[in-house]
């Protein structure tokens, strides 16, 4: 479940947020209630919450300085205001801090329900950057597994591989090139990396291909489906998202909320 902590030093209206929508249907369970920014930070501190639902009007030190001193902390999590002021200046402060939804009162229930909906769906874009980072990191480069394999027939392949990914490379060609046939070649492979040679390319390719997402905003898909090797971008797109689990598309977008 989504850990949520709601602060509002209003009890009628605190006790609202709380009854308003059926949090455990949106797959969320409301941790803590807090009066003041102070106990939401030892809240925020003690349960970790992934959604933070606050007032910007608290005694002492406001909901967004609150929300600010958990970011300096180290806390990862996305913040919905919920305010009487309707000032530009706590908007646009809010939009610094990338705020999910920024609700007046009176408090709308639809509103507060989408607002919950757009947090968790953040939430998964993170998620799944995160686990995208985690394939696409030195665990599965090329250089990493050439550095971990003590064989030298793998190295080698790994070395056509990086050198010459854009090209179309066969387990025969490759094996008449390093002096080992097809079949033996193929069980190395496999044994050493745990991946077949069309696996290994590509996994490489695609590496690229990201990092050319990433670094050049301004390059078309299909020129980097190209860059890579890929015939198609279809054929790109297909392979891609095999191996990252979004649309090339999706990943610069994602790349985009995330900075």
């Amino acid at each position: 479940m989504i850990r949520v902590v709601i602060v509002e030093d209003e009890k009628i209206i605190r006790r609202n947020l709380i009854e308003a929508i059926d949090w455990a249907a949106e797959g969320c369970k409301i941790v803590a209630e807090c009066r003041t920014a102070e106990e939401g930070l030892e809240a925020i501190a003690l349960h970790l919450p992934q959604i933070i639902v606050t007032d910007i009007n608290l005694p002492g030190i406001s909901g967004i300085e609150m929300l600010d001193l958990a970011s300096e902390r180290g806390y990862h999590f996305e913040p919905i205001i919920i305010t009487g002021y309707g000032y530009f200046e706590y908007a646009k402060r809010a939009i610094e801090l990338s705020v999910v939804d920024y609700i007046l009162k009176p408090i709308d229930e639809r509103q507060l329900q989408l607002a919950v909906q757009k947090a968790l769906q953040k939430l998964e874009d993170r998620q799944a950057l995160k686990e995208l980072k985690g394939i696409i990191s030195h665990d599965y480069s090329i250089d990493q597994v050439a550095k971990e394999s003590k064989d030298i027939y793998v190295q080698k392949v790994l070395e056509v591989i990086g050198n010459r990914y854009t090209e179309y490379l066969s387990i025969d060609a490759i094996s008449e090139e390093v002096g080992l046939s097809p079949g033996y070649l193929s069980r190395k492979l496999k044994a050493e990396t745990g991946m077949s040679l069309l696996e290994l390319h590509h996994r490489h390719r695609i590496e690229v291909a990201v990092s050319l997402i990433k670094e050049h905003a301004e390059m078309k898909y299909y020129e980097i489906a190209e860059m890579v090797g890929f015939a198609s971008y279809k054929r790109f797109s297909l392979v891609f998202k095999k191996y990252c689990g979004c649309a090339p598309r999706d990943l610069r977008k994602r790349e985009g909320d995330e900075g």
